[in-house]
């Protein structure tokens, strides 16, 4: 890599776009709420701030560290973790015995 491409990559990378999410809080029956945050100049709407370079981000999350920094170029998928991380703090429900066994019951079927 030439100097000049490694001086590209590296402003290329201080550039680059990412979303940072705090994990909404767990509400009964599967909810949770949001809602909007300010801190300094950075203004969370929905407990999720977009747009900020990857050194803003890395900066906040080594602050707070329960904040999930969300690096996806394809927007469909950043979305896709975005709801993944605001829902982190939701219990997943328990399996009932009949799952379990049907679950059990197909891996056996697959060996």
């Amino acid at each position: 890599m030439t100097r000049l491409g490694a001086i590209k990559a590296y402003f290329a990378k201080q550039e680059k776009r990412v979303a940072l999410v705090i994990p909404a809080f767990h509400v009964s029956g599967g909810q949770i709420r949001v809602q909007d945050f300010i801190y300094g100049d950075i203004v969370f709407t929905r407990n999720v701030v977009r747009g900020l370079t990857l050194k803003q981000a890395q900066d906040l999350q080594e602050r707070f560290n329960y904040m999930i920094l969300i690096d996806e170029e394809d927007e469909n998928k950043q979305e896709e973790l975005i709801c993944q991380a605001l829902r982190k703090n939701v219990p997943q429900p328990k399996q009932t015995q009949e799952e379990k066994v049907a679950q059990q019951l197909e891996t056996l079927l697959k060996e």
